[in-house]
């Protein structure tokens, strides 16, 4: 026969289990969130990087035309020149 302790016991024991499994997939769904938020701000930044250490060297206006059209193989050594960063 069971008795009134045991079915406390069973009760509170189904609670647990109920209450821990619903944790688990809320603490899951806020790491999956924190993850993709902190994901997307990551590459965000490292776009923002790129963009403010790019090179300060731009191609002057005569080169212009030649960057947007494909380059013939004549202007490449003049193109890698140009495109060469400047140590100092």
């Amino acid at each position: 026969m069971i008795s009134f302790y045991d079915s406390v016991y069973s009760v509170y024991i189904s609670l647990y289990i109920s209450l821990t499994h619903s944790l688990c997939i809320y603490l899951t769904h806020c790491l999956c969130i924190s993850l993709t938020v902190s994901g997307f701000i990551s590459y965000s930044l490292s776009i923002l990087n790129e963009c403010l250490l790019a090179p300060k060297s731009t191609p002057t206006p005569a080169l212009l035309p030649q960057l947007i059209h494909p380059p013939t193989p004549a202007l490449l050594p003049q193109l890698i020149h140009h495109s060469r960063r400047r140590d100092i």
